[in-house]
């Protein structure tokens, strides 16, 4: 869960001063994730850990007319996901659907099943604010039960809190980067920087300028440094 928080974490950053199409903070980490993890019929790729914008039915809907026995005959339940008809089992590219709850993040395990569900607060946006948070927590929490066995795997992520200073976090994802940026230069490209330090030439005992030494051997990967 650390891991992949911290990708949220990274979509709340770029998201922090950004807005998606429909105008909130929310809708551009939904373009982000869509971008990354979505294939071109806007459904999740297969093996994508991630899906945004999940909807779930809020009560059960029935047929008007049942089988030969009469009666009605169910469509879906209560917290169904609204599947795509194209594509069954991955969930519906239309949204916003009404009658509908609608998770922001749900991670996806490698059996290609719900792990986790997520809805993002970002300031201004917090649960406080919200008159109808208490049933909507309830209703994630009861989708989380429902695909996963235990309410818990649900989580509300409230990026002040969980993602702290976006700006620190840059410096600090630049930091590794800079550090390997000499490691991961080619053998050639370390000769030439040899060759462009500033030295002054070697001068003899006679007082003459000697020709400079040449470059020290460096060892391939693998080998014993040469003596």
């Amino acid at each position: 869960d650390k891991a992949f928080e911290a990708n949220m974490c990274e979509w709340a950053c770029q998201c922090k001063d950004a807005y998606g199409r429909d105008g909130t903070h929310q809708g551009c980490v939904d373009e982000r994730v869509r971008a990354q993890y979505y294939d071109n019929t806007n459904h999740p790729r297969d093996d994508s850990p991630v899906w945004s914008e999940v909807s779930y039915y809020k009560e059960d809907s029935v047929m008007s007319a049942g089988g030969i026995f009469g009666g009605s005959t169910p469509v879906h339940r209560e917290y169904d996901m609204v599947e795509s008809r194209e594509y069954p089992g991955k969930p519906t590219s239309w949204y916003p659907r009404s009658g509908t709850w609608r998770p922001d993040i749900v991670k996806i395990g490698p059996n290609g099943k719900p792990e986790k569900f997520y809805d993002m607060k970002f300031p201004g946006d917090e649960p406080e604010k919200d008159p109808n948070w208490q049933k909507r927590e309830e209703a994630y929490e009861a989708i989380a039960k429902k695909y996963t066995g235990n309410k818990k795997n649900y989580k509300t992520f409230v990026v002040k809190e969980e993602c702290g200073d976006c700006q620190k976090q840059e410096q600090e994802q630049r930091q590794p980067e800079q550090a390997t940026q000499g490691e991961s230069r080619s053998l050639g490209e370390r000769f030439r920087d040899w060759d462009r330090l500033p030295e002054k030439p070697p001068i003899g005992t006679d007082g003459s300028p000697q020709p400079p030494a040449l470059p020290p051997i460096l060892p391939l990967p693998g080998l014993p440094i040469p003596i």
